[in-house]
């Protein structure tokens, strides 16, 4: 997941310098119903309100086999090979980090690592990344250039279509750029629902419980994202596994374990998705015109996908 890690760091920084604030939410007068729900750290996938407006994991992975399809077209006109984009499914869901580390099936392994594939161990991870990287770096130069569009004019003779064979391939599905239709829209009314509800009190009193069941178990950290954003177990010689996707230590892992085990007897993640859940109807309900726009621009550009993969 491109750009992931600066939006955590970014989410964080946020969070530590803001929780102590009064900020963007008003305070409810009728907070909403918290009860305990152990799928929330199993990493199942909850309905969220505006989850149905989003182009979904299977519209995204039918839409990378279109782009490649013409893509890969194009480029051999040009007598260019390029590589079928690669994607290594891990046993985790996107929920298994929305509320911070919940997801109790994966911490002893992984810490705070984002899971690898089932039954994979630290060595064949550290290869399965290695091997990634080589397989980009034997790219040659020319031929990523003609895919990205970076390279202008002619090769071999032949006109570069604009934005490269990757250009051509978006315009194919009915794309101006390779962005899905109202995500910027979409994304920004969920990140904004999230993180209002994060400031929800709600969600500071669960944190706040975190913290003294943090401080019963021997840690000492102010609320959940600080643990990322300044791990006591890491130094000069000690870097957190996430970092360079190491095995994590014994101290990370242990943190890790006594972090989720008080996010459920506090309830955070339970807290936050009530809270999440009410800016999200409420930010459904006060964007209808938007709404509406991309779903008529995802049933296009869906249509189109149907008609590449159908070879029309």
């Amino acid at each position: 997941m491109k750009g992931t890690r600066a939006v955590l760091a970014l989410a964080v920084a946020s969070f530590i310098t803001g929780c102590s604030t009064t900020g963007a939410q008003e305070a409810r007068e009728t907070p909403p119903a918290v009860l305990p729900n152990p799928e929330e750290y199993r990493g199942a996938l909850i309905p969220m309100p505006l989850d149905a407006h989003q182009f979904g994991l299977e519209d995204e992975r039918r839409l990378e086999q279109a782009i490649h399809t013409v893509s890969r077209t194009c480029m051999e006109s040009f007598g260019l090979d390029w590589p079928r984009p690669r994607r290594d499914p891990g046993p985790s869901t996107i929920e298994s980090r929305r509320y911070g580390v919940t997801d109790e099936r994966f911490i002893k392994k992984f810490g705070y690592s984002p899971p690898a594939p089932a039954n994979m161990t630290w060595e064949e991870i550290g290869r399965s990344h290695s091997k990634s990287r080589e397989r980009t770096a034997r790219i040659p130069e020319t031929t990523r250039r003609i895919y990205t569009g970076e390279k202008t004019g002619k090769h071999d003779g032949r006109e570069i279509p604009e934005g490269g064979c990757r250009g051509e391939a978006y315009r194919k599905v009915g794309m101006a750029k390779p962005e899905i239709p109202y995500a910027n829209e979409i994304n920004h009314l969920r990140l904004t629902a999230w993180k209002q509800a994060r400031q929800s009190p709600t969600v500071r009193k669960a944190a706040a419980e975190w913290r003294v069941c943090m401080q019963d178990a021997g840690y000492d950290y102010r609320i959940p994202e600080e643990v990322i954003a300044s791990p006591h177990w890491a130094g000069a010689e000690r870097k957190p596994s996430w970092v360079e996707m190491t095995k994590p230590s014994t101290e990370e892992v242990d943190t890790a374990v006594a972090d989720v085990r008080c996010k459920k007897n506090s309830l955070f993640a339970e807290s936050w998705r009530a809270a999440e859940t009410e800016n999200q109807a409420s930010a459904r309900a006060d964007n209808g015109e938007v709404l509406r726009k991309a779903k008529a621009a995802h049933a296009e550009v869906r249509r189109a996908v149907r008609e590449v993969l159908a070879g029309r």
